[in-house]
């Protein structure tokens, strides 16, 4: 589909540009046909080949009710569902535009390992959003938690994203998981057998935490992390001990509850939380040299 063109959805979304584009996907910015002041990041998933299969109805009917629990859902560190539907051969799903920049598009201009402070700020911001979730009624798993999935605005919050919606439309190799992203998802939630719950999510906390401080990829290697001060001997064996419990193959053997995790990492903060771009101004200074692609969406023609 060409941004150019700029299509009109269900007779309310105007696509303005492309986002980000993916081998499956497109993000679009998009704006309301009835007020140029609700702005929306619009994610495509192209599903045209087999369309009208019993598996391609078998999928969307997962997609949707996996979906449902999540529409209207309001937190300020979640990127809100506004809408998902079925048009000319895609699926789209619509979120409210939260400007900001993904954290893995961060650790890449990075290039090198957090400091331990930077890691925490960001744990415990996004434990608490996560604690939020397992205790809403009904409860809610974020069940894919990935840097990419992690948008950090440039007042330093924390906003997750997608609940990884899109990835349960996307191609998939046979040993990744249906929901999750592999690497990040524990074992138990990989397979035709997969659990999703808590632990799930303190799982993939973990994993990111020790990405975050050493910059290893895990999807290299998945379940397969090495102690971070073997990497990073600057990294506190408390520090150290959160991941491995986090980490642990065995979900019994992880904290029981995120709100656990949020405790011992809140016991290891250095210093009352501050907002990111406080840490030497180094994230308020990536935020302006990074190509922008969720900044100033006033700024289209």
């Amino acid at each position: 589909m060409e941004a150019e063109r700029k299509p009109i959805l269900q007779g309310e979304y105007k696509l303005v540009k492309i986002l980000e584009c993916y081998d499956y996907s497109n993000l679009y910015l998009a704006v309301s046909l009835h007020s140029s002041e609700r702005k929306y990041a619009i994610k495509e998933i192209r599903l045209e080949s087999g369309q009208g299969s019993d598996a391609h109805r078998e999928i969307m009917e997962y997609f949707r009710t996996v979906a449902a629990p999540y529409v209207e859902v309001q937190h300020p560190g979640l990127t809100t569902l506004k809408d998902y539907f079925f048009e000319k051969g895609s699926e789209y799903v619509v979120f409210d535009y939260v400007p900001g920049h993904r954290l893995g598009e961060i650790m890449s201009m990075r290039n090198r390992p957090f400091l331990e402070s930077q890691a925490i700020d960001v744990a415990v911001k996004t434990a608490i959003i996560l604690d939020w979730m397992h205790n809403h009624k009904p409860p809610l798993y974020f069940a894919d938690l990935n840097p990419n999935n992690i948008l950090l605005t440039q007042l330093g919050d924390v906003i997750l994203t997608d609940f990884g919606l899109g990835r349960l439309l996307a191609p998939r190799a046979p040993d990744e998981p249906r929901l999750g992203t592999r690497g990040y998802a524990p074992p138990e939630q990989c397979g035709p057998d997969a659990v999703i719950g808590r632990s799930n999510d303190v799982y993939a906390l973990g994993v990111l935490m020790h990405q975050m401080v050493t910059c290893h990829d895990p999807m290299i290697q998945p379940g397969v992390l090495v102690p971070c001060v073997q990497v990073n001997p600057a990294i506190s064996e408390d520090f150290a001990n959160i991941i491995r419990v986090a980490t642990n193959v065995d979900p019994t053997q992880r904290y029981l509850e995120m709100k656990d995790m949020l405790i011992h990492l809140k016991a290891i903060c250095p210093r009352r939380l501050r907002p990111l771009k406080e840490e030497g101004g180094f994230f308020q200074g990536l935020c302006r040299i990074l190509a922008r692609p969720f900044t100033d969406p006033d700024e289209f023609n």
